[in-house]
């Protein structure tokens, strides 16, 4: 493409007055073009003088201002000779900076005043990478006065701790003087303001054991999720019942936690004044009537955002041609790549793939992620020397997690993880622990990996820093706008905006789903469908009054027995049908006697005194597990609690069976299924269930009028499940994202108080004491969290 003619055209375009959307799009195309090639032909930037100032004021023309801050582009520089244009772009530079002395692209500011003009209410359709998340801090901060309990909801537990941390960081910085919560028990003590980052399974916790609490504005992120017809389950996501034990359960492909997002986002509207509701690529002209009845109900301002501020490259393959699309370059050319991992390696040699010039490679299941990283890590040979903190992590992985099996075999050998990591390559899937996820995706942003292989964990909110996305497999879903979704959010992870000018999209496949540039989604919020017939849980929450007539008469056949459950027991839980806790309160009115003195029982009484396997058996009574599988579980939890990951993978690795043809997938498939019974039993399911019975067990006791020696309250057990922590210090340090592995060997130490700050200035002097109980990877987390929270 001829430069000169590139420059005179966007020259043409900078000067029109009137400024149509097709000439925002062309001048956007021929800045992000012109920035990539000045960004690699530093030397041949001479021969054209005028393109730094054409690409400066293209940036200044579109109100786009993140170009000029990655082309290190300012006024002062750009405009050194003309004192007239200074002062005009410090002007406009005023109208467009924040309170907090940012200064937004125009559409950000235009988002801003929608959310003040419509009295803080705002439902917000933008690309990824729009800075959603940024203008909720810039909301905060403008409203801090006003606003004393904010909460923040969103998808993943993983993505709770990256939020967490990055809000700690901004309330401390601006002195804005709020705690932060992530984790919400009974023995909950707020200040007077308080920023609660949550699941919505969590808010619903929040909402019930402090039912009376005035929240003043909340931020409901990835709002799809609140339509499973939208956004449905896949391997990564909880399973809706126990599978330890079971080997004949199948999961749902029905996106059970829809319900939970509905829920929330319901009861929040109701206590709220003040909101910001954000996802991504919904089209507001195809909203369903549920969502265009939510909106109007609340008086919810709406703003849509369609622009994409990256120039997108498109590749494919058709049969074994290699077809190279943008808006200045096409072309195809005849390659030997047959397979898929011959086509990925000859897009990673074409487009160079490196630690400067990422890639996300999206694979449908968690298990395809590691077949596919190590079939690439074969071949794919990064020159350059590992990273220190990804050897510290490798060496991490080798200290914690090496089992032998069949005798003096090693499963390090045989894990797709370790390998794929020895080779700088990075594996991101739902089923790891969140710390795996975490230290993982920080690696990758940070450039100690060229390559990621992720499943759809890496869309929910997760920033990258990738420039290329390769669809290895087609989204999975019942239909043609759910998997198009998929799609849609996995393309624009490629090319983060101020990250990148240009990004590239590459479709493997012969038969690759595509995305067409006016395809978008439609959302609906079911309670207040016309259309549709609420599920038993959707029925039993939602007020007769926000119910069409059809699903209101519907609610009155379900006939609850209210004088058995009041509404105040029920609501502890609400996400566990009514009917279903009315019969296990009947089976512990029949046998109370099992569970007295559990107001007093510890994590370690609670495991072995009878407590937890009564729990079970009736769980099972009501037909949600089997009876088989209470042992199952029993021992998985005992194994967990005793010895953390070590003690349930030493038990998985133990079954081999020396007849086993393949070791290779013996390894993973016992690493894949016991990370994936941690986080569906032991941090999902039991902390649900055991939640339940303490409600219920509470109510039992007040029906039997038995006096007890103080109320009950399970939230140690509770939380321990949940989060992997006992301690104060413990459950601090989990909150601010120190491993699980590294709190337990904190747990495990003596300390001789029992509040947080006076067990932080102990931990000091522990730490230098017993240092050699962490290894280098976790010494670096601890160095860390005593040098920001203990001294």
């Amino acid at each position: 493409m001829n430069i000169k003619q590139l420059l005179k055209e966007a020259t043409r375009l900078i000067n029109q007055s009137e400024f149509t959307d097709a000439n925002k799009n062309r001048l956007k195309d021929i800045l992000c073009y012109l920035s990539e090639w000045r960004s690699n032909h530093p030397n041949e930037c001479t021969q054209y003088p005028q393109l730094d100032f054409v690409l400066y004021n293209a940036s200044r023309k579109l109100r786009t201002f993140g170009y000029n801050r990655l082309n290190k582009f300012d006024n002062s520089s750009i405009n050194a000779d003309n004192d007239l244009i200074t002062v005009k772009d410090t002007v406009i530079d005023e109208f467009y900076k924040t309170e907090s002395g940012f200064i937004l692209d125009s559409a950000q500011k235009d988002v801003l005043d929608t959310f003040e003009n419509a009295n803080g209410k705002l439902f917000l359709s933008a690309p990824t990478s729009f800075g959603k998340t940024f203008l909720l801090k810039e909301i905060i901060f403008r409203h801090c006065e006003d606003y004393n309990n904010i909460v923040i909801v969103l998808p993943t537990v993983a993505l709770l701790i990256e939020v967490t941390e990055e809000i700690d960081d901004f309330n401390t910085k601006l002195n804005l003087g709020y705690s932060i919560y992530n984790s919400i028990y009974k023995d909950l003590e707020l200040t007077e303001r308080n920023i609660f980052v949550l699941t919505p399974e969590r808010v619903l916790r929040l909402l019930a054991i402090v039912p009376n609490i005035e929240l003043d504005f909340f931020f409901f992120d990835e709002i799809y999720k609140i339509d499973e017809d939208v956004a449905l389950s896949s391997e990564d996501d909880v399973s809706d019942k126990i599978e330890l034990g079971n080997d004949e359960y199948k999961q749902d492909e029905q996106d059970h936690r829809a319900v939970a997002f509905r829920l929330a986002l319901y009861f929040l509207l109701k206590k709220c004044n003040s909101c910001y509701l954000a996802g991504p690529f919904i089209e507001l002209n195809s909203l369903k009537d549920g969502f265009i009845k939510m909106l109007e109900k609340h008086n919810i301002a709406t703003k849509e955002i369609t622009f994409i501020p990256t120039l997108k490259n498109e590749i494919d393959f058709h049969a074994k041609t290699f077809k190279y699309s943008s808006p200045f370059e096409n072309y195809k050319e005849s390659t030997s790549a047959n397979k898929a991992i011959e086509r990925l390696l000859y897009t990673a040699n074409k487009l160079g793939f490196s630690k400067s010039n990422q890639a996300i490679v999206y694979c449908l299941y968690p298990a395809y992620t590691e077949q596919h990283a190590r079939e690439f890590s074969d071949s794919f040979i990064d020159q350059e020397p590992i990273n220190e903190r990804l050897q510290m992590f490798i060496e991490h992985l080798k200290n914690n997690y090496n089992f032998h099996f069949g005798g003096k075999k090693s499963s390090l050998e045989n894990w797709d993880l370790v390998y794929a990591l020895y080779n700088q390559i990075g594996i991101h899937n739902g089923k790891f622990p969140k710390y795996f996820q975490r230290e993982i995706m920080k690696l990758f942003n940070d450039g100690a990996m060229s390559t990621l292989f992720c499943t759809s964990t890496i869309v929910e909110g997760v920033n990258t820093n990738a420039k290329t996305v390769v669809v290895y497999n087609n989204p999975s879903g019942k239909t043609d706008e759910s998997k198009k979704f998929l799609l849609l959010n996995i393309n624009g992870r490629a090319g983060r905006y101020q990250h990148h000018f240009i990004g590239n999209i590459v479709y493997i496949g012969d038969k690759s789903l595509k995305i067409v540039q006016s395809d978008g989604i439609s959302l609906d919020f079911k309670p207040y469908s016309s259309k549709i017939y609420l599920g038993d849980i959707d029925l039993e929450n939602i007020d007769d009054d926000d119910l069409t007539i059809i699903n209101k008469n519907r609610k009155q056949t379900l006939g609850f027995n209210k004088q058995l459950l009041p509404d105040e027991v029920f609501e502890q839980n609400r996400l566990i049908e009514r009917k279903k806790q009315e019969r296990i309160l009947s089976r512990l009115l029949n046998s109370i006697e099992h569970f007295a003195g559990i107001e007093s029982a510890s994590i370690y009484h609670f495991l072995n005194d009878g407590y937890f396997e009564n729990i079970l058996q009736i769980w099972a009574d009501i037909g949600e597990i089997k009876p088989t599988q209470i042992n199952a579980i029993k021992w998985f939890s005992i194994n967990y609690a005793q010895k953390s990951y070590q003690g349930v993978l030493d038990y998985g690795f133990k079954k081999y069976l020396t007849q086993e043809d393949d070791e290779h997938k013996f390894v993973n498939d016992t690493y894949r299924k016991v990370f994936r019974e941690v986080k569906d039993t032991v941090e999902y399911q039991l902390p649900r269930i055991i939640s339940l019975f303490e409600s219920l067990i509470i109510r039992a006791f007040d029906i039997k009028k038995i006096q007890l020696d103080k109320p009950i309250d399970l939230s140690n057990i509770i939380r321990f499940f949940e989060i992997g922590a006992t301690t104060p210090l413990g459950i601090d340090m989990v909150e601010k994202a120190i491993p699980v592995v590294t709190v337990k060997k904190v747990d495990s130490l003596r300390f001789d108080t029992a509040e947080l700050d006076s067990q932080r200035k102990e931990f000091v002097k522990i730490f230098e004491r017993r240092v050699f109980l962490f290894d280098n990877y976790e010494k670096q987390y601890l160095i860390e969290y005593i040098k920001k929270y203990c001294i």
